[in-house]
């Protein structure tokens, strides 16, 4: 699977209209009413989604396997009116069944952090319906956090929730970046295990298990200081 991201053009707004009709489908039946689907007005939607892709202040991406669109995704001032303080919202991201959990949802969240920390902005959002599960969780795992819930309704297109995320990098830890820090939890684990470690670096070579055993006495003596002056 080669999928690439490309911005949709003018001439795309057809084959865009297609495409969330197709996603639609698979995504909302039994949340949507059929009706909603079946009925699926085709025209209408091909209009607004060329009027979206003229405006300058969206973008508007497909996901195109060779000359098949898979999905596509979209961003830019939220759709709805205004969310809190938000300036920018993913709009929409759906894929075709086949092309989900395939790393394409990562790809389209990794190019529009990226998009928000070259402009400076700090945090952007998305809506989801209340009975999209599949969804829920991918928002949540990519660092998504729930800021309201619009629940209840008698019709279920109405019911939805608002996650939001943040942009700006975190400090790394490991190899390459700052140690992370000595919690009392990594403190105590370390000490449950020191027994067992010192038999293991004893068990192998002397020059690889000396130096084991002396990085395990320092890390007790850090702990010991660290949390004797707190």
């Amino acid at each position: 699977m080669s999928v690439e991201f490309r911005r949709a053009s003018p001439e795309d707004a057809r084959l865009l209209a297609e495409t969330r009709r197709r996603a639609w489908d698979t995504t909302y039946r039994g949340i949507y009413p059929d009706a909603m689907i079946d009925e699926y007005d085709l025209e209408a939607h091909t209009a607004r989604d060329a009027a979206r892709i003229a405006d300058p202040a969206n973008a508007v991406f497909l996901a195109m396997d060779g000359a098949e669109c898979v999905g596509y995704f979209t961003y830019g001032p939220y759709t709805y009116g205004r969310y809190k303080d938000f300036a920018l919202c993913l709009n929409s991201l759906y894929f075709l069944p086949g092309y989900r959990r395939t790393g394409l949802g990562r790809r389209a969240f990794a190019q529009l952090t990226e998009f928000c920390r070259e402009r400076g902005i700090q945090k952007f959002f998305c809506g989801c319906n209340c009975h999209n599960l599949p969804a829920q969780a991918f928002y949540r795992a990519m660092g998504g956090v729930v800021g309201a819930v619009h629940g209840g309704h008698a019709d279920r297109t109405e019911d939805q929730m608002y996650f939001e995320f943040q942009t700006v990098k975190k400090p790394s830890g490991g190899v390459g970046g700052a140690a992370a820090p000595l919690t009392f939890i990594r403190v105590s684990r370390l000490c449950r295990l020191r027994g067992s470690l010192i038999l293991l670096a004893k068990s192998i070579p002397y020059k690889f298990g000396r130096p084991l055993v002396d990085r395990i006495c320092f890390l007790e003596k850090v702990a010991s200081a660290t949390f004797s002056t707190r």
